[in-house]
Parts: structure tokens; C-alpha cells; sequence
């Protein structure tokens, strides 16, 4: 079963190369004509078996629903960040998955006092959340939900960690530019994380968004004529420092 105390293990652990290149897979079939973020929403449904799935990104200190299956799942998200309750608001100020497999237990009822309610009001009974994020630092949440109560099993879980972790990748690669095929962006997983780590001690440091800081890694990389995994590992050893 899912810790969520245990989520920055859980995370790193579950990024094999074998689910990535199948959530790859999947998302390069889906029609290439449609929004980015209709596309994450129609690959988390079909990944996880849910009923319907948004995505939103953080500017600034505001929340921003970029994409929704339907109106139900704009709404419960856009009420979540409303009311400041519910496991994406959870989710994204914790930098932590939050499973709700049961939006009508006492216990739901409890840890989310307000958004309880308005969930099972709209007919939705189950709520996954999974933050968008690189390293520590938020970029988002992609969250999914089911009108019955239900359960995601170690596997699910595991595959909808790394269904984040695509879609945080795919998200800052569209808004920094770049030209590669969204599933190809993490050829080499270890370089991957890396660049990721660094990227978020740089967004953190420099008090910059993610894509900003993404921005900065990859020139400070063509300046100096170094790979990106190269500069990024030395961001992370301590050894370079951006400048303000």
C-alpha cells in the first residue's frame, strides 16, 4: 500500500524505464491535434481507469485549471483552490500524492470538511491527486476521479507517479520550447532526475519559475559548451551556482 509519508521514496522508486516508455506509448497515440492538456487528461483516464481527470499549474502563488475531461472535474478542482481544502489543494501544497478512495467516509469527511460535500454532491465519490512537480518545487496537479468509491492498487499508484512525472516533463518542455517528441523528452532516466533535482534547486535559490530556471540551466549549458546532465549535476554537488 501507498505511504504518503514515505511519498519522495515511493517516487523515485517506481520511475522504471518499462512504465515510462509505456505512458510514452500511450500518449503519443492520442490525437496530436488536441491540447496539450486534453491530451494528459484522456492519457490519465486510460492509464488509471478513472472516470474523468484535470490538470492545473501554479502561477505564481495562483492556481490555474488548464484542463478538464468535463465540467464536473473543472469544477471539483476549481473548488478545491477555492475553498483551500481537498486532496489537489493537499496535493500541491504538500508536494505529495493524496489518495481519497472514499469521498463519503467519515474519515474524508474529516480531513476535508469543506470539499466533502461537494464532491459527493456532484456524484463523485473517489479523488486522486499527484502533484506536477520537478524535485521539490510545484509545478502542479494532475488529479483524477471516479463516481464510486475505489481503490488504486501499488501498481496504479506506481504508474500514476510516473504519469506525473511524464506530464511535468512534457509540460516544461512545451512551455520552454522545446522541438522534441514528448516521448523521447527523458531518453535517459538517471539524466532525467538529475536535470529535474537541479532544476528545482535552481526555481528555489533564485526565488524563479520552474521554466524559468529550466531556461537558465539550458543556456548556462550552451554558454559554456556542457551537457545539460553535466551542468546539472554539478548544480546539484554543490559545484555551480547560478547567479541571481
Amino acid at each position: 500500500m501507498f505511504d504518503e509519508q514515505n511519498a519522495d521514496g515511493a517516487w523515485r522508486s517506481v520511475v522504471t524505464a518499462d512504465r515510462w516508455e509505456h505512458i510514452a506509448a500511450s500518449f503519443s497515440r492520442i490525437n496530436p491535434d488536441q491540447p496539450l492538456g486534453d491530451r494528459l487528461c484522456t492519457l490519465a483516464c486510460t492509464i488509471l481507469n478513472m472516470a474523468r481527470a484535470s490538470v492545473g499549474l501554479l502561477s505564481g502563488n495562483h492556481f490555474v485549471p488548464v484542463a478538464a475531461t468535463d465540467d464536473r472535474a473543472r469544477t471539483l478542482v476549481d473548488q478545491q483552490f477555492t475553498l483551500g481544502d481537498g486532496p489537489a489543494f493537499e496535493a500541491v501544497h504538500t508536494v505529495t500524492p493524496v489518495l481519497a478512495p472514499d469521498l463519503t467516509s467519515p474519515v474524508a469527511g474529516s480531513r476535508w470538511p469543506a470539499f466533502a460535500p461537494v464532491a459527493t454532491a456532484l456524484g463523485v465519490k473517489a479523488e486522486f491527486a499527484f502533484p506536477l512537480r520537478v524535485g521539490a518545487a510545484r509545478l502542479g496537479v494532475l488529479t483524477v476521479y471516479d463516481d464510486n468509491p475505489t481503490t488504486l492498487g501499488p501498481a496504479t499508484v506506481a504508474d500514476a507517479m510516473v504519469l506525473a512525472s511524464f506530464a511535468a516533463e512534457v509540460i516544461i518542455g512545451m512551455q520552454a520550447g522545446d522541438e522534441q517528441h514528448p516521448g523521447t523528452l527523458l531518453p535517459n532516466l538517471n539524466s532525467g532526475s538529475e536535470v529535474h533535482q537541479a532544476v528545482g534547486m535552481v526555481s528555489e535559490q533564485l526565488g524563479i519559475p520552474i521554466v524559468e530556471a529550466l531556461v537558465r540551466l539550458r543556456s548556462h549549458a550552451y554558454a559554456s559548451n556542457t551537457p545539460l546532465s553535466v551542468i546539472a549535476r554539478n548544480v546539484i554537488n554543490g559545484q555551480l551556482t547560478l547567479d541571481p
